[in-house]
């Protein structure tokens, strides 16, 4: 492997993007990148899940650098099992979220780190909500974390440093409140389609955060001298734009692909892993390393 490879900085989504369309990792994805790393390859990901919901993925990947969770509120340190950077919401702007969910009845989860700990409140009681009983109950039996249902988010505000808001429904509804947090500055957003169930997720942070912003923590921990960066939604522009290069798999969202150094084939088919492999050759030798992107 050429030396300035060793110098460049690899960074990843995760869903759309490094994972199948079923959301796994695949054995072959799982053992490039951990053979890369073992060559000295820069590799991390930037994903919008938690520790806990990543850790599937992350679990199984032998990544030496930090990685970034929920679109950049969080920077967590595998080796130390502890958060280097931690992007609280200001008071202010959780008092914002909290009476807008009131104003138009609507529920979430709103997320607290407690330590090491990540502690989400739910409010599940509103109609829209309803409709969607599948989705509270699968995030509710995630192990790792706490879940605490809060009929009112403000109570358990007052105790809690607030880091993250997270809405999710159909377009309709999401598009009630997402009209309404766009005009406000003061808070950071994405607002994604669930490309598992074509729902749609409301995230809702600090504005001074972004995948971008933690990828560029990471450049700067390992001194890389560039980045690339691969990503498929509406969350990774900013960091795509940041990057020196930037790769999309096919299936991502057209203006992601207009931004991009290049359009990948689709994840399924581990694009991201196979670009990295023939980018470094850091595996020339190995079967299968020379199958078109």
């Amino acid at each position: 492997m050429e030396e300035k490879f060793k110098e460049t900085l690899y960074i990843t989504d995760l869903d759309g993007t490094l994972l199948g369309e079923d959301g796994v990792l695949s054995a072959y994805s799982r053992d490039t990148i951990n053979q890369l790393v073992e060559q000295g390859v820069l590799f991390s990901v930037a994903t919008a899940r938690t520790l806990h919901s990543a850790w599937d993925v992350v679990g199984e990947l032998n990544l030496q650098l930090p990685v970034v969770l929920m679109n950049g509120v969080l920077i967590y340190d595998l080796q130390k099992e502890q958060y280097l950077q931690v992007n609280h919401l200001p008071q202010e702007q959780v008092d914002l979220v909290i009476d807008l969910l009131q104003k138009l009845n609507m529920g979430g989860f709103m997320y607290a780190l407690d330590g090491n700990t990540v502690k989400v409140y739910y409010n599940s009681t509103s109609e829209r909500d309803q409709r969607n009983p599948g989705f509270y109950k699968e995030r509710t039996e995630w192990g790792g974390r706490v879940f605490i249902p809060q009929e009112d988010f403000r109570e358990a505000a007052r105790d809690q440093r607030i880091i993250y808001f997270t809405l999710y429904g159909d377009l309709e509804a999401m598009h009630v409140i997402y009209d309404e947090i766009r005009k406000m500055p003061e808070l950071g957003h994405t607002f994604c389609e669930d490309i598992y169930d074509g729902r749609y997720f409301l995230e809702i942070f600090n504005p001074a955060i972004s995948k971008a912003a933690g990828a560029d923590f990471i450049k700067k921990w390992c001194a890389a001298k560039e980045v690339v960066a691969f990503g498929d939604n509406q969350n990774d522009l900013e960091m795509l734009e940041w990057a020196d290069r930037s790769y999309v798999p096919e299936n991502g969202i057209r203006i992601a692909k207009r931004k991009a150094t290049q359009v990948l084939g689709p994840c399924g088919e581990d694009c991201v892993a196979r670009f990295i492999e023939q980018e470094t050759g850091a595996l020339s030798g190995r079967p299968d390393s020379n199958k078109a992107l």
